[in-house]
């Protein structure tokens, strides 16, 4: 069992950690499968909820809500959480029929573990010899910690790398390092060890097959220029495998 962790207060970069690690795996070939979780911006520009978004296929379904659900499901600070619909993309996704499959997981977190058998499903991973796993791990808030994220932590074989905004872009070579030492990458060619056809994840083709395929971008406003780069690549990458 390999599982490469992130973890880290809200808005420290967990999911986009996640997202590069992903897209760093799919462009080599390797196959994934999972989902994230992507916060949703009301017209005022301030969150109202989340979405689990699949991978790969991008299937977006609601994961909670501050307004709108209903009053019985159950709540995690201000958001109530759509239970029912996160099941229905992300438990699939923890079901891959593929031998040799990494499993991306964001996150196993506080709203996801309302669900019976996501946990279940994930315990099913823990005792999964040769199971492999990227993904992130809630932490504690306050000092309130979630005991089965502690249990996942402390499991032989979990490598959890703790995240800050300003530690986020300096811990991913690091992390990217560690992806080279999964067990189905180490076979895989572009991720060997380090120094041996090590690629960039923006250097893949935006359009496999196609030679010298590139894409131009023209700004007039530079505020928010890596954000925009990142969702821009999301949308052109992040595809099947």
């Amino acid at each position: 069992m390999k599982w490469l962790l992130v973890t880290g207060q809200p808005g420290c970069g967990k999911t986009t950690a996640v997202k590069e690690m992903a897209h760093e795996l799919m462009a080599h070939g390797i196959c994934c499968s999972g989902f994230i979780t992507e916060e949703v911006v009301g017209p005022t520009g301030s969150r109202i909820g989340f979405d689990v978004v699949t991978v790969p296929g991008d299937e977006r379904g609601v994961l909670a809500r501050k307004e709108g659900l209903k009053k019985s499901l159950p709540k995690v600070g201000q958001y109530t959480v759509d239970v029912p619909s996160f099941e229905r993309l992300a438990i699939p996704t923890l079901q891959s029929s593929e031998k040799e499959v990494v499993y991306i997981i964001d996150e196993v977190g506080r709203m996801e573990l309302h669900s019976t058998p996501f946990k279940e499903a994930i315990e099913r991973l823990l005792a999964t010899p040769d199971s492999v796993v990227v993904g992130a791990l809630t932490a504690p808030i306050y000092g309130h910690r979630v005991p089965f994220c502690d249990v996942i932590a402390e499991t032989p074989g979990v490598n959890v790398h703790k995240l800050t905004a300003k530690t986020r872009c300096a811990m991913m070579p690091i992390l990217r390092e560690e992806l080279r030492g999964l067990p189905l990458c180490r076979s895989s060619t572009g991720l060997g060890k380090s120094g041996e056809n090590d690629t960039a994840p923006l250097s893949v083709p935006l359009q496999p097959g196609k030679a010298g395929s590139h894409l131009e971008l023209y700004f007039k406003d530079l505020a928010n220029l890596e954000d925009l780069i990142r969702d821009t690549y999301d949308k052109l990458v992040l595809r099947p495998c």
